[in-house]
């Protein structure tokens, strides 16, 4: 098998080919589909793990998730693959679920982390807890599972340790209100000194900042307060139309030096269709002449700005959720 090896598992392997590609020395990538009736996977990888001499040195670039739309599949069952790749640099995990598991994975090589439509408790965030090195992170979620899904603000306080070499961040948490929603966005990326490239839904930020709390400092703005200097591109999805004036804001404050780095503004709003159903709330958009000063400010600064229509249709693919 080549150094460039791509294998992929699903239910139709067999249990003798799926502990065979867990055997490969030469193996770069792997993608996993754990069965939705997963026991005799299970089985094969207790197999695979009894013997200490299996080690996928060359493995960098992990994938698993659950082969159900409608299943999640344990962590606890397949952390083993990770705990053996000591080399890996990229890990996405796709429909799981934790609740007993080992938390002190070394993931210290670990660059790319991407956790979709999964749930963690609290300590499911562990993943992050050695990754120092963690350079790209993706986070999306649409709810509402609120006593497993992770808030933005856990999220942020749990990449702590990867601050300094943080370049890129998504999150994209779409759950339902609730009270254990309320004042649980991000409150800060200012202390990510690397980060250029932020996507995420504004309301991950959790209300703007309410002048009544502070009556002597001018309300700049969830983007211009809460954004890092080091930011180069900005990409907002899901933006309805009483965001406009901090966008305005953030738009002014970028124009007059405040993000010296920012190259590219990205501002998509609700879903195309319209029609409200349990994913999709209807939003009001910004009208053209909101969406013409916008642009206007932007361009006037050098950076670059555009209107996107096909992330939702894209975020909705990541989860296999219908356009």
């Amino acid at each position: 098998m080549s150094s460039a090896a791509l294998w992929g598992v699903s239910s139709r392997s067999s249990f003798a080919h799926q502990l065979l590609v867990c055997s490969l020395p030469n193996l770069k990538t792997l993608e996993f589909k754990v069965p939705s009736s997963s026991e005799g996977f299970n089985e094969c990888l207790s197999i695979w793990a009894k013997n200490s001499s299996n080690r996928l040195w060359s493995l960098a670039d992990l994938k698993i998730e659950e082969e159900s739309i409608s299943r999640r599949f344990n962590f606890a069952d397949v952390q083993d693959i990770i705990r053996y790749s000591p080399n890996l640099e990229s890990l996405s995990l796709k429909r799981c679920y934790s609740i007993t598991a080992d938390y002190d994975l070394d993931l210290r090589n670990l660059k790319r982390l991407r956790i979709i439509e999964s749930r963690f408790h609290r300590e499911g965030l562990f993943l992050c807890k050695y990754c120092r090195h963690l350079e790209n992170f993706t986070y999306i979620s649409f709810g509402p599972h609120w006593a497993m899904d992770r808030l933005p603000a856990e999220i942020v306080v749990a990449l702590e340790p990867a601050k300094q070499n943080l370049k890129q961040l998504e999150i994209f948490h779409f759950s339902r209100d609730s009270p254990r929603e309320q004042h649980q966005g991000i409150e800060s990326l200012r202390d990510f000194p690397a980060l250029e490239a932020v996507t995420l839904n504004p309301g991950a930020l959790s209300g703007s900042l309410n002048p009544a709390d502070t009556p002597d400092a001018p309300n700049r703005g969830i983007f211009v307060e809460k954004l890092p200097d080091s930011l180069v591109t900005l990409t907002l999805v899901n933006v309805s139309r009483d965001l406009f004036e901090d966008i305005r804001l953030f738009a002014q404050c970028a124009t007059e030096g405040g993000f010296p780095h920012l190259q590219t503004v990205s501002i998509s709003g609700g879903p195309p269709d319209s029609r409200p159903d349990e994913d999709r709330p209807t939003f009001e958009h910004f009208d053209e002449s909101e969406w013409a000063l916008l642009r206007a400010m932007f361009e006037s600064g050098g950076i670059e700005f555009e209107c996107q229509s096909d992330w939702w249709h894209r975020l909705r693919s990541l989860c296999d959720m219908a356009p």
